[in-house]
């Protein structure tokens, strides 16, 4: 796939396909929309990161594994791990939802237009991945790192946009 990677706009895994590799299609940068199968059981880390054209990801409805929100951020574990955010979206704005407990590595990695990230209050958030919100220049404030943030993995705003980052006791 590597000597296509400047090529391919839009990624179909198929149903019948049931892991996508680890860095699988890291940094396809024309890639506009990824479709995942029902049988898709395993994304392994950073397979979906750094599409920053991509603006929507697609579930299959008979997938019980990964699920989408309103924004076409990518999830799975019944919405406990951030694996993917739609980094050619046009969203400016994002909260990330209470039941995320990892944000996966390169999760944001490239999001353009992501000015503001918000972490609420009352969520369970452990992990912040490798590389998590690197290259998002418009980047510039994350609203709150809780408490409860155990790991943080190397590089998370490399090169980003970021000015403010407020923590939580």
């Amino acid at each position: 796939w590597a000597h296509l990677k400047d090529s391919i706009t839009k990624i179909v895994i198929g149903d019948g396909v049931t892991s996508i590799g680890s860095k699988a299609f890291i940094a396809y940068t024309k890639v506009t929309s990824v479709s995942i199968g029902k049988d898709v059981s395993e994304i392994g880390v950073g397979a979906l990161s750094q599409l920053s054209a991509c603006t929507q990801f697609n579930v299959s409805s008979q997938n019980h594994n990964f699920m989408t929100d309103e924004t076409g951020a990518l999830f799975g574990d019944s919405q406990t791990k951030l694996i993917a955010f739609p980094c050619g979206s046009s969203v400016e704005e994002y909260a990330i939802p209470a039941t995320v407990t990892v944000i996966s590595y390169g999760a944001f990695s490239r999001a353009a237009h992501l000015k503001t990230i918000t972490i609420p209050a009352d969520s369970f958030l452990s992990t912040i991945g490798y590389g998590a919100f690197a290259f998002t220049t418009a980047l510039k404030t994350v609203n709150e790192v809780p408490a409860s943030v155990e790991t943080i993995g190397d590089i998370p705003f490399a090169q980003s946009g970021v000015k403010y980052i407020y923590c939580g006791n």
